[in-house]
């Protein structure tokens, strides 16, 4: 299933015989929230500035992609 960070498995697609897991608890898990994702690019943005020159220009490029994806 496409979502903005990428794909993940749509719900039913993962084989969770023998876990006592409810079908609602498997959609939390595999949803996508922009608020919490919008934090998670914040930590990403502060460690990649520790690398400084040694980070390729294609993790940034990726990040920016992801934030405009969400902020769509």
């Amino acid at each position: 299933m496409a979502t903005p960070i990428g794909a993940v498995p749509a719900p039913g697609a993962l084989d969770l015989d023998g876990l006592d897991l409810d079908p609602a608890h498997e959609r939390e898990l595999l949803a996508v929230d922009p608020d919490e994702w919008h934090s998670e690019l914040e930590r990403a943005e502060q460690y990649f500035a520790t690398l400084g020159d040694r980070l390729p220009t294609e993790l940034l490029d990726e990040l920016d992609g992801v934030a405009k994806r969400l902020a769509d």
